[in-house]
This record gives structure tokens, sequence and C-alpha cells, in this order.
């Protein structure tokens, strides 16, 4: 041992390997600044849904109004699954071995009275045929996640059965209840049973323009055809599936309206400059004194008073 070791106390064997200590875990749950920016929950989805489904509601109904890579999306899937025509029955039905064609012919012809639009079989308020019906469904269920659809029932109707298309948001979703003793939950307007069955589905009727106004309506769930994107166990409510690039189509169409604002700007704006009388060596640069570099005259912006009088326009 040397004599500097023996100085600052320094052992001479050698040092024992740092103990390390093992954790298995899953690497998307560690944390980073890679990952801070993921939140981490353990409600239950109808918990989302109850904070945040009219928002998303809103801004997702927003984009399929007013953005253009949404409604060319739309229309696509519309064409690829509905298409020109719309679905089409064909009746196979056989009697024996042979084709009832009388029987075949009958059916076809009563599929297409009833969907119709001119003939007025197909839905409640008459306005609807089959293939606008199917388009309509569609359109929702891309759009909201989720589609209501009711059946009303009559030996008044032609064919014994019409259809409604409930609005999403007419489902009162102001009614949000937890269940208790003798009383089920609310999941956003619709009531469900302890096995998570839907029971009752509570609207407002009779009110135009305004949603959760008028009168309070409970329609038993036999009643409705509740078609939606089920992504998590015991969810309720349907998930918009525009909800994961709402902020990025926002983004892109902020991008895009300030790009070509700035292109706008940038066609109209002008400077204007007066070269002195010597000789020149470059721009605005005299031979005498290179720290002239001319003088300044006036900026042209757009629309301005300058514009006009030269009969310029933005």
């Amino acid at each position: 041992m040397s004599i500097l070791d023996k100085l600052f106390k320094r052992s001479d064997k050698p040092s024992a390997a740092p103990k390390r200590h093992l954790q298995r875990s899953f690497k998307g749950a560690l944390p980073s600044r890679f990952t801070n920016w993921l939140y981490s929950s353990f409600m239950k989805v109808n918990a989302d849904t109850n904070a945040s489904q009219i928002t998303l509601l809103a801004r997702s109904r927003e984009l399929a109004k007013n953005n253009t890579i949404v409604r060319s999306w739309l229309t696509n899937i519309e064409k690829n699954v509905i298409g020109d025509q719309g679905f089409v029955l064909q009746s196979q039905v056989k009697t024996g071995n042979e084709l009832d064609t009388a029987f075949n012919d009958r059916c076809e012809w009563e599929w297409w009275s009833w969907m119709d639009p001119i003939e007025a079989n197909l839905t409640v308020d008459g306005q609807l045929g089959g293939q606008e019906l199917d388009r309509l469904i569609l359109r929702t269920l891309l759009v909201d996640g989720e589609v209501f659809i009711r059946v009303r029932k009559s030996q008044a109707y032609p064919l014994g059965v019409k259809f409604e298309i409930i609005d999403g948001m007419a489902i009162d979703y102001t009614k949000i209840r937890e269940a208790g003793v003798g009383t089920n939950a609310i999941v956003l307007g619709i009531e469900i049973a302890a096995d998570g069955r839907p029971l009752y589905y509570h609207i407002k009727t009779g009110n135009s323009t305004t949603y959760c106004a008028g009168k309070d309506e409970k329609i038993p769930a036999s009643e409705v055809i509740h078609l939606m994107f089920h992504e998590f166990p015991g969810q309720v409510r349907g998930i918009s599936p525009l909800n994961a690039c709402l902020e990025e189509l926002k983004n892109l169409d902020d991008y895009t309206i300030s790009e070509i604002m700035a292109s706008k700007i940038a066609a109209v704006m002008g400077l204007c400059y007066e070269r002195n009388s010597m000789p020149q060596q470059g721009d605005f640069l005299d031979a005498v004194d290179d720290n002239d570099p001319g003088q300044f005259v006036q900026s042209l912006e757009p629309r301005s008073r300058t514009d006009r009088a030269h009969g310029l326009s933005s």
C-alpha cells in the first residue's frame, strides 16, 4: 500500500460490486420524459363518457360539417359500403327443387315498395327511403360512434312497422345515476340493469332547436336498436372514432389557413426605394459612400390608398 493510500485511507482490497435491485415491470408503465404526457386512469369507461361525451360529440359533428378531410372520408365510406343503388333483395325461395317465381317476385316487389321514398312506408316522418336511411345510419355511426333506431309497430302502417332515427344528443345526457337499492344505474340517459342490459332510454321530445329540452319520454329497450362501437367491457355509450384525431385535424386546418393568409399578404405587399444619382456597385450602394443604402420611399399595404390609386387590388 502506498503512502497516498494510507493518507487517504484507501483499502487495498477490491471494492464490492454495487448491489442491483431488479424490478419486474412493464416498460410502457415506467415513468420517463417520453411517457409523462400519457395520463393513466383507473376510472371505468362509463365515467369517462359521463365527463366528456357531449363535448366530444359536438366537436366530432363540427368536423363532419366543415372539415374537408372528414367529409371526404365519410363520402368514400358511404360509396364503398352503401353503393349507388343501396342494398337490394333477391329472393331465392324454392318450392321443391324449383324457384317459386311468383312468390319471389312478390317479395321483391314488397321490399322495393317498403324502401321506396315516394311510398313513404319506411320511416315515421316519410322522408327517407331505404338507401337514404342506410346512409344516415352509417354516417351517424361514424361521426357519433353510435346510432339509435326506434322501431314503431302499428297496424295502421301498411307493413306494420316503421323506423325513426333518434338523435344521440336527444338521449337525456343530464340523467346520470349510480345504482342503489331498488334503483338501476343511468348512464347518460340509458337506464341499465345490474348485469349491464339496457332497460330504458330516457329522451327529450317536443323541441326542435334545443337539446335536452321538452317533454321527458321513457322508451323500453325492446323498442330501440342501439348500434355502437364496443371498445371496452361494460361500455354503455358509443365513442366517436374521430376522438383520436380531433386535435390533429384542427391543427391542420389552422396551419392551412395560416399558410394561405401568409401567401395572400406576401402577394400584395411591396417596398419602394429611390436610388441615388451616383453610379451603383450593388443594390442601393454608390461608389462614394458604402453606407448609403438609398432613400426609402414607402411600403404598399394590402388594400391601401396607394393600391387603389394605382388600380391595384389584393
